[in-house]
């Protein structure tokens, strides 16, 4: 999970913001799309260029792997707790 610190210096509020570190692969991917994370994923959306959503779920896992095989031949993004966005290649 992000966590924040906040802190005063001279009236001045400071934030610092944990961000989990997250990978995709392989990319380009042909039958599975591996997620990592160095936190857990909360949920995973796939969407295609034209922002339809072609896959949503929900986890509580720090790797997820999807079957991508029935996706066409393109570019898609795959946004991550609902504010990390990744693209990758469907082969």
């Amino acid at each position: 999970d992000n966590f924040h610190i906040s802190y005063y210096a001279e009236g001045l509020v400071h934030q610092v913001d944990s961000k989990a570190v997250f990978s995709v692969f392989p990319n380009p991917a042909s039958t599975t799309l591996t997620i990592s994370s160095s936190d857990k994923i909360k949920s995973i959306a796939i969407t295609d260029l034209f922002g339809q959503t072609l896959y949503t779920h929900n986890y509580k896992v720090p790797l997820v792997q999807i079957d991508v095989a029935d996706l066409a031949p393109g570019l898609y993004f795959a946004r991550i707790n609902g504010t990390e966005v990744r693209t990758f290649v469907k082969q």
